[in-house]
């Protein structure tokens, strides 16, 4: 009995490592649950997942691909928006290692192709600059009260 446990949980571990291996495969899943897989993907998963959403997006006509990022955008602001600001840094670090190893072995063109973005340097990578509102008046209406 414990034997065949065994073997089972091994054969479980080397499965995992295969799967680890060669990435993510998204290509079974509908737009719907590629969608929804947004809010728990991980670093490592994210250069398979942006290069398959980069094919879906090519294979759909203007009006369809046009839906389908902008869902795909908006499941990723509202995982997004859950991180704090420490952990999103953090995320973008990782998602940038992990598209750097998956693009070293790549041709510029297949990068490319594949719909990727690298960073020369993820360590320095910054967060983004929000946008805040001015201090003082706001300019435009101080302009439309003038004429």
């Amino acid at each position: 009995m414990k034997a065949t446990r065994l073997a089972i949980m091994a054969a479980g571990m080397m499965a995992l490592g295969v799967s680890a291996s060669f990435g993510a495969d998204f290509s079974k899943l509908s737009d719907e649950a590629l969608v929804k897989k947004v809010a728990s993907l991980s670093a490592q998963d994210e250069p398979d997942f942006v290069m398959e959403v980069h094919k879906r997006l090519k294979a759909k006509d203007e009006a369809q691909a046009k839906e389908f990022r902008d869902s795909i955008h908006q499941a990723r602001k509202v995982a997004h928006d859950k991180l704090s600001q420490e952990k999103r840094h953090k995320r973008a670090v990782e998602v940038c290692k992990a598209m750097q190893k998956k693009t070293d072995s790549m041709s510029g063109k297949e990068i490319r192709e594949a719909g990727l973005k690298v960073h020369s340097d993820c360590d320095k990578l910054k967060e983004p600059k929000h946008h805040k509102e001015p201090k003082c008046h706001d300019h435009k209406e101080k302009s439309q009260k003038d004429k």
